[in-house]
């Protein structure tokens, strides 16, 4: 399910990781659900 930037139902915020590694309480996600399908993305928590 995609929901729109900005939008209250959002849980989280996707960051691409600076040097490889995400912040401190963030998730990685598997290169697969990056556009390209080989870039590792974080996913930081809004609630």
């Amino acid at each position: 399910m995609t929901i729109r930037r900005g939008s209250t139902e959002a849980q989280f915020r996707v960051t691409h990781p600076p040097g490889g590694a995400c912040a401190s309480g963030d998730y990685l996600a598997y290169p697969e659900y990056s556009k390209s399908g080989d870039i590792s993305l974080c996913l930081h928590p809004l609630k």
